[in-house]
């Protein structure tokens, strides 16, 4: 289910967590223990004018937030950032096609803005774990970094169910076999490809976060994205090797199926064989010449016969002996 629109003021003095009304102006931007957290849902168009406008955010700004097609990015000012990120979920069948979804964050001294139109899994998570999270917080960071944390985790559980398809695919090509197949381990390298696209672009920004100083990214909060950096390295590399193994499997598969066509050309051949001789002795006797001795003799069908059933009998034991059925 999609996240509403909500606010949540945080007192770092206090430790005091309540409420926020959004499109009240009510934020106080004196106080530095003051932070907020603020998620608009696309859909409500009005509250996001409001909002806009008590956020004081400039045109641009609103329009690279709300806007739903654009690339994984980050922009990083004197004391602001904005970053776009997606999620994708790998569906379970072709028929099940589905798009990456967009998520927005804008971090400043007071506040995180986080935008979306669609469920985000890793926000609904903060949103139901931020009042026990809240106890370690030092700036407003600690949102943005909670967010980018439970992303990475989302990625790293489908690798997880990713890599037990992929040996369960493997699996099969050494036992229940079945020609069909193929189109199984092609769709999962494809699954597996944009999961490590989205997973990639994710990690780059990332290592721009941690690998720079950004004044509204504290000390602290960059070093522990630092080690979500490296997470997220980590299910890239893996990423990798499941793409490295589906591909193993389709040679595999490939191997098996070309083995199979050799089995069933080898039966082919062998019966080929077996008829071939007794074609020839048939039809050395249907060509119908006025002079053909053994056409006036009594027992010449019986023998074409017998010389027939000798040879067929004769190829099928030698055949057997070498193995080929």
């Amino acid at each position: 289910m999609t996240l509403k629109s909500q606010g949540v003021f945080f007192d770092l003095g206090t430790r005091e967590i309540r409420e926020a009304e959004l499109g009240q102006n009510k934020i106080d931007w004196t106080n530095p223990n003051h932070i907020y957290w603020i998620h608009l849902n696309v859909g409500d168009a009005s509250l996001l004018r409001k909002v806009s406008s008590d956020l004081n955010l400039s045109a641009n700004l609103v329009e690279d937030l709300f806007q739903s097609d654009s690339l994984p990015d980050l922009n990083v000012s004197e004391d602001e950032l904005t970053l776009v990120t997606h999620y994708w979920e790998p569906p379970k069948g072709e028929e099940e096609p589905m798009e990456p979804r967009r998520l927005a964050l804008h971090l400043t001294e007071h506040y995180c803005l986080s935008v979306a139109r669609e469920s985000i899994p890793s926000l609904e998570r903060f949103a139901a774990t931020y009042r026990q999270e809240f106890r370690f917080a030092q700036t407003s960071g600690f949102m943005l970094f909670l967010v980018l944390e439970n992303l990475v985790e989302d990625f790293a559980k489908m690798l997880h169910r990713i890599d037990e398809e992929a040996e369960a695919v493997d699996d099969r090509i050494h036992g229940d076999f079945f020609e069909g197949l193929n189109h199984q381990i092609l769709y999962l390298k494809r699954r597996i490809i944009t999961l490590k696209h989205h997973v990639t672009s994710l990690r780059d920004i990332l290592m721009k976060l941690s690998g720079r100083k950004i004044r509204v990214v504290s000390e602290s909060c960059r070093v522990s994205l630092g080690d979500v950096y490296h997470h997220a390295e980590m299910v890239v590399n893996e990423l990798e090797s499941q793409r490295e193994l589906v591909a193993s499997s389709l040679d595999a598969y490939n191997a098996a199926m070309a083995q199979k066509m050799n089995d069933t050309m080898k039966v082919l051949t062998v019966f080929s064989a077996i008829i071939l001789p007794l074609s020839l002795i048939a039809g050395i006797y249907g060509m119908n010449f006025k002079h053909m001795p053994e056409l006036d003799w009594r027992y010449g069908y019986a023998a074409a016969v017998g010389v027939m059933g000798l040879f067929g009998l004769s190829l099928v034991l030698f055949f057997k002996k070498k193995g080929w059925f």
